[in-house]
């Protein structure tokens, strides 16, 4: 529970550790990442908020697998939101990504994937006011049987919600640029037969 402001380098950085838990921090207006962690396994990042990396991204994993990212608000970077790289077997669930992509326009995305298997699920991506993210969410190519459901991207980016460079990714229930519903899974569907003829 730390209140971090004004770092002029890294506000939280976490390099070669094993079960950590990094829950309800307050990082505020770092000139480098507001939170970055590598090369660590079985991390829990619950419930911080991370707002405003004047340079880097906002918040930034390498090489970070089985590990759960819940519940974090990420927000106001001048490049991506959520760099999720090397982060296989992990979840990442409940959190807001907002208004990132400050530097220009249409350039930046608000989340990227370079991972194999991260279920990325129940989600909040917007976009901003001013400059806006690219995309929702990118998965670049080669990161697959990555889970992508029950997400928000209702006017998540300037060019559309995701793009998926995979051809692996399973995607189900997630909200589109547009308000509409991509992927829709039904569920608990009951059919009656018509006896009337």
């Amino acid at each position: 529970n730390n209140i971090i402001e004004g770092s002029v380098d890294i506000g939280i950085q976490i390099e070669n550790a094993t079960d950590c838990n990094i829950s309800n921090n307050i990082v505020r207006s770092s000139e480098s990442f507001c939170l970055d962690i590598q090369n660590s396994e079985r991390m829990l990042v619950d419930g911080n908020t991370l707002d405003a990396s004047t340079v880097q991204v906002v918040f930034n994993t390498s090489s970070v697998p089985n590990s759960v990212f819940s519940n974090n608000l990420i927000m106001n970077g001048q490049v991506e939101g959520f760099i999720i790289s090397s982060c296989e077997n992990s979840t990442v669930t409940g959190n807001t990504i907002y208004n990132n992509s400050l530097l220009t326009n249409n350039t930046y995305d608000a989340v990227s994937i370079f991972s194999d298997d991260v279920t990325f699920v129940g989600n909040t991506v917007k976009r901003g006011t001013g400059n806006q993210h690219r995309y929702g969410l990118r998965i670049t190519l080669g990161s697959d049987r990555n889970l992508i459901a029950d997400n928000k991207f209702y006017q998540a980016g300037a060019t559309g919600d995701i793009s998926d460079a995979s051809t692996l990714t399973r995607k189900r229930s997630n909200q589109a640029n547009d308000g509409t519903w991509l992927d829709l899974l039904y569920t608990d569907i009951q059919l009656e037969m018509n006896t009337s003829r």
